[in-house]
């Protein structure tokens, strides 16, 4: 998958033109997705590139070349064909929820399984009594669910488990499900401007935004001390220049004064 973003409120906008058989600008394609920057609070929705092979019938090197090759209305066609191409990909996951009950024995650990309805499904397995959740994860997806792409597990409290640390007979009970690591969600104008412009900043550490939000913040801050700081400068040199003309007209009184 590969994700490109554009503002959802024109997006929804230009399908409109393209139902009436308007024509779409290059000042449209602009406001979608080619922009500066977009508004804070702005909705910016992913669409799947890969989509567009669709239009194109080959890899697509650049976003710009939908333009090259299919100008403003055809560019925008094919960001349709892709953001539906997004949903279809992202509403294939397994929608199915399941529970599985570790009980421990003396020297193995069973796992049964059951769905949210608490019906009995799959086969109740055994495993070594150090058998660690990520080995666990492998067989389920071996063995039940081939067609998942990964399995996210929940403890009782809801609390995502990590993989890689736990050991399978710590818990009692686990949730399981599809991941799908392809889903992106709609992200704010703020978050997308600070993706695409600023440097130096960790991709993992967007997930959430919060990390976005929170260095734009601080940015903003610095940005309105430097502001008031450039501002009480030129108050000091406007302060100054009229002490110094005051000065200067008091030396010119005196000296007609004297004349006199």
């Amino acid at each position: 998958m590969s994700i490109f973003w554009v503002n959802e409120r024109q997006y929804e906008a230009l399908k409109q033109k393209l139902q009436l058989g308007a024509d779409i600008t290059h000042d449209d394609l602009e406001k979608l997705a080619f922009a500066d920057r977009f508004p804070d609070d702005a909705v910016m929705i992913p669409v799947d590139l890969q989509g567009t092979h669709i239009v194109l019938g080959q890899p697509l090197e650049d976003v710009e070349d939908l333009v090259i090759k299919l100008g403003y209305k055809g560019a925008f066609e094919a960001f349709v064909k892709a953001r539906n191409h997004f949903e279809q990909v992202t509403a294939a996951v397994d929608p199915q929820i399941f529970t599985a009950t570790v009980t421990n024995h003396q020297d193995k650990v069973s796992v049964s399984f059951a769905n949210l309805a608490g019906e009995r499904v799959f086969e109740e397995i055994e495993f070594i009594s150090e058998c660690r959740i990520w080995d666990f994860c492998s067989i389920v997806l071996d063995e039940f669910k081939p067609s998942w792409k990964d399995v996210f597990l929940l403890s009782d409290d809801g609390d995502e488990i990590e993989k890689n640390e736990a050991l399978l007979k710590t818990h009692s009970r686990l949730t399981m499900g599809e991941v799908n690591p392809t889903i992106a969600k709609p992200i704010s104008g703020r978050e997308y401007n600070f993706r695409k412009f600023e440097e130096g900043f960790e991709e993992e550490s967007l997930d959430g935004g919060d990390a976005a939000v929170d260095w734009l913040e601080d940015a903003e801050e610095e940005q309105d001390a430097e502001e008031e700081q450039d501002a009480e400068e030129e108050e000091e040199e406007e302060v100054s220049g009229t002490e110094a003309e005051d000065e200067e007209e008091r030396v010119a009184k005196r000296l007609r004064q004297e004349g006199q």
